[in-house]
């Protein structure tokens, strides 16, 4: 490939969002596509010459494929492909419309980013979603022609071979320890259910390590647990390097939040890749999951406190499950593809 023939639109630059871009990065590591990653610092407060630098540098991109991965530059993106001819795809990892931590004070917010979606949808040649459940929710709420959209399950962690040289201090406390991690933004999360883990943990010898960007909220929740530590933002190499030490995962979600009740988080097929069992809220859109990972896939729900102790303690008594190393060698599932990527 010598030429880029695809134009990738999110929010925040590569290295920092590796949740949106793990999908398309994936792809162009294969060979499957060639494209320009356009950060476009596009956000609800974002300003009106921000905006207008985003489309004023559309207009200036070659024609090709686009793609877009958020409603705000998705937006504009839409617009300039279709007044150009060109042909645009829409990634959708988060419901916007659905997302209660953002909306549930602003209902004008909400019917922006619905009309915003309905836009895109409307006149996208293809939508992209992580799960079928997914698709059905949003194919419904904005009839998006069935002949749109694709479905993928089993999303690839973040493509990322290069060995990473971790610090000294926190390598040997990795070694030393029994660990169970969260990787991830926890700014949306349930934080009270942290602290209850890192309690059930620290009774069998466990830490909790989080790894996220560095907020008040979690420094207060790390101060009150000797069992829990912080640690920054990684690349995807240094990550990597974490989670093979590590003998747990974490991941929970408000159930009640649309955006997450179909949710298909990076973070764990990461702990699968890497062989690590996981406890997680309960979600239909992971049972797939658990049908093929029964020991692998600990769940819980988010307001039983039982089950999650339950849940803890069968970790303890089942030993790590060798079967989820066949995640490993699992393709990138088309479940619903009408084309060849």
């Amino acid at each position: 490939m010598t030429s880029m023939n695809f134009l990738f639109a999110s929010y925040l630059p590569l290295s920092e969002d590796p949740v949106q871009v793990t999908w398309m990065e994936a792809l162009r590591k294969k060979g499957v596509v060639d494209f320009v990653h356009f950060p476009s610092n596009l956000h609800r407060k974002a300003s009106l010459n921000s905006t207008l630098s985003f489309i004023f540098s559309l207009v200036l991109r070659k024609k090709g494929t686009w793609y877009a991965c958020d409603p705000y530059s998705g937006f504009w993106v839409a617009i300039l492909a279709k007044l150009r001819g060109i042909e645009m795809h829409y990634i959708s990892f988060e419901l916007y419309s659905e997302f209660n931590p953002w909306n549930r004070r602003a209902k004008r917010m909400r019917k922006e980013l619905e009309w915003r979606e309905a836009f895109i949808f409307r006149t996208c040649h293809a939508a992209y979603f992580s799960n079928s459940e997914r698709a059905v929710f949003y194919s419904k709420k904005f009839r998006i022609d069935p002949k749109k959209v694709f479905v993928f399950e089993n999303i690839p962690t973040y493509p990322e071979c290069r060995e990473a040289t971790l610090d000294d201090e926190l390598l040997s406390w990795l070694k030393s320890k029994k660990v169970c991690i969260y990787q991830g933004s926890i700014g949306s999360r349930p934080i009270h259910l942290f602290g209850t883990v890192a309690v059930f943990l620290k009774q069998h010898g466990y830490e909790f390590l989080i790894v996220s960007k560095k907020t008040e909220q979690l420094e207060r929740l790390v101060s009150k647990h000797s069992n829990m530590r912080h640690e920054g933002y990684m690349s995807p190499a240094e990550l990597n390097e974490v989670l093979a030490h590590c003998n747990l995962g974490f991941a929970c979600y408000h159930s009640q939040d649309k955006n997450n009740e179909f949710c298909a988080p990076v973070k764990v097929f990461d702990y699968l890749r890497h062989g690590l069992p996981l406890l997680i809220t309960r979600h239909e859109s992971l049972s797939y999951l658990k049908r093929e990972f029964p020991e692998m896939i600990l769940d819980f729900d988010l307001e039983s406190m039982e089950q999650l102790e339950n849940a803890i303690t069968t970790f303890l008594k089942v030993k790590e499950n060798s079967e989820a190393n066949s995640f490993l060698d699992r393709k990138f599932q088309v479940l619903r593809c009408d084309k060849e990527l």
